[in-house]
């Protein structure tokens, strides 16, 4: 099953650039990215800027027993591509976690009527 996985820039555990093929992140957990996962980059104004296909996901050896943090996870991908238009994070009312229907989604998202600002269960 293919994942859809945000990873935000900017922050001290990854290290992401739109030129490169690869994404390090620093964590104590083990990182749940795989291959062929999607990647969708934040940007530091909270806008999703691009995305990817994971290729690889390699976990590093830690340099010591008692690294700080102790896991290092190289992941490859097949480069950035530009999402155009850019999607602005506030768009996103529900935690996209909980979207796991894909025939249905709807049964997991709220709808908002612009009128009254009320949410509403969806049809």
């Amino acid at each position: 099953m293919i994942r859809n996985w945000i990873v935000r820039k900017g922050v001290p555990s990854v290290e992401v650039d739109e030129e490169s093929d690869q994404i390090q992140i620093r964590s104590a957990r083990k990182v749940s990215i795989r291959d062929g996962d999607v990647l969708v980059l934040l940007s530091e104004k909270y806008v999703f800027t691009h995305a990817a296909k994971a290729l690889q996901v390699a976990e590093l050896p830690a340099a010591t027993e008692r690294s700080e943090p102790p896991r290092t996870t190289v992941i490859t991908h097949t480069g950035w591509r530009l999402l155009e238009p850019p999607v602005e994070f506030e768009l996103f009312t529900s935690s996209l976690t909980f979207v796991t229907s894909l025939h249905r989604p709807k049964l997991h998202l709220p709808r908002i009527s612009i009128a009254s600002g009320r949410r509403s269960r969806n049809d």
